[in-house]
């Protein structure tokens, strides 16, 4: 966590999504959850980033916690053409749920 940290937040500002349930890792990261840290599934999340500029969400830092079988869970309208403009930076595994988390920046 901290290499994704190092070499890819220089913005401390810089907007954070974690796609679902992961209000912790925007503490790890030191940066600032857009609207909540507690995104917890798809239709919630759609209707709380509908009063979000899409010009922020395009710049938000995504973390994501894969399906148990390792697939990208379903994202909100928002995020439709995912994972274009954006790059993979990191992925670990999350023991406590025996799952893997991806990050991914925007691409600039």
């Amino acid at each position: 966590m901290s290499f994704i940290k190092q070499r890819h937040i220089h913005d401390l500002t810089q907007p954070y999504l974690g796609f679902y349930g992961l209000p912790g890792i925007a503490l790890i990261l030191n940066v600032v959850p857009l609207y909540s840290p507690w995104l917890t599934f798809p239709q919630q999340s759609e209707f709380m980033l509908d009063r979000v500029d899409l010009d922020i969400l395009q710049s938000s830092i995504i973390g994501i916690l894969l399906q148990k079988d390792g697939t990208m869970p379903p994202l909100p309208g928002q995020f439709i053409s995912f994972p274009a403009n954006y790059s993979k930076v990191g992925e670990l595994n999350c023991l406590y749920v025996n799952q893997r988390l991806q990050f991914w920046i925007p691409n600039k």
